[in-house]
């Protein structure tokens, strides 16, 4: 399948083309996609796909659709991000499309019109640190007319013939694309534009001094058109307030939803109309607070637009609970306002339930975190970053076999791993901590490459694909051969490079990561057994071993397995940092048993967890997150077959995040992603429990 672009435009960050093709299909043609960035395809102006899959770096997904029988207008709107990102890659755009009926290919790319999409504002900021750019149109007229045929819309452009990358099949389903109307709005108030505030904080996406172009892609704050997150600064919010210069209305789904914001109406006077959302709302004297920036994410999408009739629909999904619509400078007719679903079709005939209002309540929010983070690959967030991170994956691709009873987005990931290329800014053997992205920065966590391998290990158990595994040989051996180079004379990691991620807790403070990092010498020790155990490679295991041994004679006090030693001269000195997540770390790798450690086990799993008073017992002992050593303590209480702790756990740990969002949260707290894949295996939790 040939590829195209615009080769003028070809460099240009943050811009769209569309491609165009009409015809009279009688006979049940289909249509072949070869994208790179993002697609969405809209047929005589209906939304019918988005895609495609992602891919490791010079490879695509292809995608493939029945096409309606009749005379037909296809469209399709392709986004050329030129930026490094967590979420997509750094690759010069192409296009290809092919459309056959009964096995003749009748047409091709070089069929299509090619149009640049001029109404969307290019110099605009970063949406967030690890996103592209947000979304920001100055709209003369309706796009509808575009999608439904009308070439003068936007300027035509030639194309040069691309060259294309190698072609992956795309194995996971479509995303479902349903649209869900809001509610009546709950607060309608004004709106005043204070000129006089500046932002005296700048999220790290506009933060200039920070990062050079070298390392982040974007355009500098003096280079932007506008700026959106200065823009929101500026406007003060006053309930039931006078509208004279602007209005809002504000809106509550009642649960967390992701999707595409989709709003209908009657432009009456010239206006700029945003969209914006969170996952919380916050109650304040003047009005509801909707802090999209909580998140460190513009999660927002603004319009200006002219008098006249509009159907709009945002590129990008976006991802909350509450949502507000604000007109600024003119007024607005909304005849329909809501979100089209963005989200993994494969759980509708999944069901399980227990009876407990708690318990179904979890599980149904975990049901609704799954469906929003397994669209391509097993995703963190779908709000702030959109990436696929090793470690979250292993726990998100056991919640993907008990909610759809297959691993196919988990092997998509897996497989983009093993075909990614040595990153030239990361060292030999090193995977990138997130994929597929590009790090331009050199930031890599040591300790995910491990991750890696346990993954491998617990997919080939729930799958029996002995395929994949073979084809991660290479990636294993690199990832073993890097680590082997950080061992010390005791066959332990010392003063690991990178960033050392144990948890979100004590045990990611400097002071404890650095010289020998006892949990990290845990995930090592286990990845080399696994390792041994897919390859049978005795090398691997002998290690194991041995380290197992060392772990023991320089990291347990008599009491507590400390977090880490540091050296003097010759000698290791256990520290005095001991976090209650290094203990789970031993417990879950089986570093050490009931029968080996009895008083250790007793008391970590009677005398701590959620319900422990960090105050009184054992203050010395610094508390988990949520992510891992509140998740390593259920997987041990499971194996312990102590189902009712894990039950009463489950309760306390995920029921307030259910109740508030629908969804499940990255920490305890609410100070980062209230909707997180990997906390999507709480169901699996609970029904193994029961």
């Amino acid at each position: 399948m040939k590829t195209v672009w615009n080769k003028v435009l070809r460099d240009l960050m943050n811009h769209s083309l569309a491609f165009s093709y009409k015809f009279d299909n009688k006979k049940g043609a289909k249509i072949k996609i070869k994208s790179s960035g993002v697609y969405r395809m809209f047929v005589n102006g209906e939304f019918l796909a988005y895609g495609p899959a992602r891919a490791a770096h010079g490879y695509v997904r292809i995608d493939e659709y029945s096409l309606p029988l009749g005379n037909i207008n296809i469209v399709f709107e392709v986004y050329a991000n030129n930026c490094n990102s967590y979420y997509l890659l750094d690759e010069l755009p192409y296009f290809g499309a092919e459309i056959t009926c009964c096995g003749e290919i009748i047409a091709d790319i070089k069929d299509f019109k090619a149009f640049y999409i001029n109404d969307r504002v290019v110099k605009s900021h970063r949406a967030s640190f690890q996103r592209c750019f947000v979304e920001s149109y100055d709209m003369k007229k309706d796009r509808k007319a575009f999608y439904l045929g009308d070439e003068s819309f936007f300027p035509e452009v030639e194309t040069n013939e691309v060259e294309g990358p190698k072609v992956l099949s795309r194995n996971v389903s479509y995303p479902e694309l349903k649209y869900i109307a809001f509610p009546d709005s709950f607060e309608d108030g004004g709106i005043i534009i204070n000129k006089e505030k500046v932002p005296v904080f700048r999220s790290r996406a506009l933060n200039d001094a920070e990062y050079s172009k070298d390392t982040f892609k974007a355009y500098r704050y003096e280079e932007l058109s506008e700026c959106l997150y200065d823009e929101f600064f500026q406007m003060e919010y006053y309930k039931n307030g006078d509208k004279k210069e602007g209005y809002y209305k504000t809106y509550d789904t009642k649960r967390t939803l992701c999707g595409f914001f989709s709003l209908k109406c009657k432009v009456l006077s010239e206006c700029d109309v945003y969209i914006l959302c969170d996952e919380l709302s916050f109650p304040k004297e003047n009005c509801t607070e909707i802090n999209h920036e909580r998140n460190d994410l513009t999660s927002a999408v603004k319009y200006h637009l002219q008098k006249g009739e509009y159907d709009l629909i945002s590129f990008e999904p976006y991802v909350g609970r509450f949502f507000r619509l604000n007109v600024i400078g003119g007024d607005v007719e909304i005849e329909k306002l809501g979100l089209i679903t963005y989200e993994n079709p494969d759980t509708e005939n999944f069901s399980f339930t227990t009876g407990d209002y708690k318990l179904d309540k979890i599980i149904e929010a975990a049901r609704n975190t799954f469906i929003h983070n397994a669209l391509d690959v097993l995703t963190d967030c779908p709000a702030r970053e959109r990436a696929g991170w090793l470690c979250d994956s292993y726990f998100s691709g056991q919640a993907e076999k008990f909610f759809t009873g297959k691993n196919s987005v988990e092997k998509n990931f897996l497989e983009n791993l093993i075909l990614s290329p040595q990153l030239k800014e990361l060292p030999e053997g090193m995977l990138p901590m997130c994929y597929p992205a590009d790090h331009y920065n050199g930031n890599h966590i040591p300790n995910w490459a491990l991750w890696f391998i346990l993954e491998l290990e617990n997919y080939l158990e729930r799958t029996g694909d002995t395929e994949l595994v073979k084809l991660a040989r290479n990636k294993v051996d690199g990832v073993l051969n890097y680590f082997k180079e950080c061992e010390n004379e005791y066959n332990l990691l010392e003063n690991l490079k990178g960033w050392v991620f144990v948890e979100w807790s004590a045990c990611n403070n400097d002071d404890h990561v650095t010289g020998v990092n006892f949990p990290s010498n845990m995930l090592y020790m286990d990845a080399l057994r696994a390792a041994g155990k897919l390859y049978g490679d005795a090398s691997y295991t002998e290690k194991s071993e041995i380290i197992r041994e060392n772990i023991l004679k320089f990291g347990f006090n008599g009491e507590f397995f400390v977090d880490n030693s540091l050296r003097d001269g010759n000698n290791l000195v256990r520290t005095e940092n001991i976090t209650e997540t290094c203990q789970y770390y031993a417990m879950f790798f089986k570093l050490i048993s009931k029968e080996s450690h009895p008083k250790l086990w007793a008391k970590m799993l009677d005398e701590f967890g959620p319900k422990r008073n960090y105050e009184k017992t054992y203050p010395e002992v610094s508390k988990s997150n949520a992510f891992i050593g509140n998740y390593l303590r259920l997987e041990v209480l499971l194996r312990e077959k102590d189902n009712e702790k894990v039950l009463d756990e489950c309760k306390s740990f995920f029921i307030n995040m259910a109740e508030k969002t629908g969804t499940l949260w990255e920490h305890m707290s609410e100070n980062a992603s209230l909707d997180h894949g990997f906390a999507s295996i709480a169901a699996l939790y609970i029904y193994k429990a029961l």
